[in-house]
């Protein structure tokens, strides 16, 4: 401490030392301190004008925004199509429904394409369809591989089948099995 200049001052003591400053120090860190408030001021108004311009900007973004979203959930199906060889359905105003060698989505993921057998559905025969069959055996999975399709097609999807004909519907229902 004796060979501690007379102009530094004491800023605090610690266990193994002093702590000193010096005027010159002082006058920096208040400099430091003030540009520092000031940057932030600064930051504060652009951001704010940032918000003003981006607020009158909001139906602009918004569009934009809606249309990324489309640009994206289309792509994806596309990729998806391109990815898993699913072809484009025929939309039918009215009709019968036909789906040749369909392929439930999540199923075929899970099992590998080589080991999935395609399924065929029609209502060329008749409207109504009774499917039978012991628990477990697929029954449900069926069901939902044509509602999916139909729901793939309805949103403009390419679909999992060899081909697909599909009538315009405004409901889909589909009973789900318990397992």
């Amino acid at each position: 401490l004796d060979k501690v200049p007379d102009y530094f001052i004491r800023r605090q003591t610690l266990v193994g030392g002093e702590r000193f400053t010096t005027p010159e120090l002082e006058a920096i860190k208040d400099k430091i301190n003030a540009a520092s408030i000031e940057a932030s001021k600064r930051e504060l108004e652009v951001f704010k004008v940032f918000l003003d311009k981006a607020e009158s900007l909001y139906p602009e973004i918004s569009k934009m925004g809606m249309l990324i979203t489309y640009l994206d959930f289309y792509s994806s199906l596309a990729f998806l199509a391109n990815e898993k060889n699913y072809v484009k359905p025929v939309m039918l105003n009215d009709g019968d429904m036909e789906i040749i060698n369909g392929r439930h989505p999540v199923v075929e993921d899970y099992t590998g394409r080589n080991s999935y057998i395609a399924n065929s559905f029609s209502t060329k025969k008749s409207r109504f369809s009774l499917i039978t069959g012991p628990n477990m055996a697929g029954k449900s999975t069926y069901l939902r591989e044509i509602a999916i399709i139909t729901l793939l097609a309805h949103v403009g999807s390419f679909v999992p089948a060899e081909k697909a004909y599909i009538p315009i519907v405004d409901k889909i229902f589909c009973r789900v099995g318990a397992s």
